[in-house]
């Protein structure tokens, strides 16, 4: 402690640098916790856009599941996914092609089984997708790029 005048100022002995006095301290001390209040605003804020995104999320997928559906339907969805796969030919690929475009609902009921095979990572996704459209006699002459001699797959 050191008296200068009538004013008494404390030192800080750990802080580096040059000695700050008592009311630098404070300023310092208030800029950390106006800067701490802001932090948390917006971190609340962002708590509560979740919260909204989330309960708007849990509300379409409550009113998608609430859609009425026979089992009788569910029983035709898979059996006509299964009779698709997995697909032997050219002429069944095109075939297939063929129905995605132009039939809506037949597009529907695909998209819903193939959402059945997804997995934690894309790479796993794709490869039971893959596993369970397509024949491994039907892959065998096709290479992602065509290496090999082989016909170019990501063209289909």
């Amino acid at each position: 402690r050191r008296e200068s005048g009538d004013r008494a100022h404390v030192l800080l002995l750990n802080v580096p640098g040059p000695n700050i006095n008592i009311d630098d301290q404070l300023k310092m001390m208030n800029k950390a916790i106006i800067g701490l209040k802001y932090e948390l605003k917006s971190a609340s804020y962002n708590i509560d856009s979740l919260q909204t995104m989330t309960k708007n999320i849990m509300d379409k997928l409550s009113s998608i599941n609430s859609l009425p559906q026979s089992q009788d339907s569910e029983e035709y969805n898979t059996t006509f996914a299964d009779t698709l796969w997995p697909i032997q030919n050219e002429n069944e690929l095109n075939e297939q092609e063929r129905l995605l475009k132009e039939d809506l609902s037949e597009r529907n009921i695909i998209i819903k089984q193939l959402s059945r095979h997804s997995a934690k990572t894309i790479q796993e996704t794709t490869r039971r997708i893959m596993q369970n459209m397509f024949s491994d006699e039907l892959l065998k002459d096709y290479s992602y790029l065509g290496f090999k001699g082989k016909n170019v797959f990501f063209t289909l």
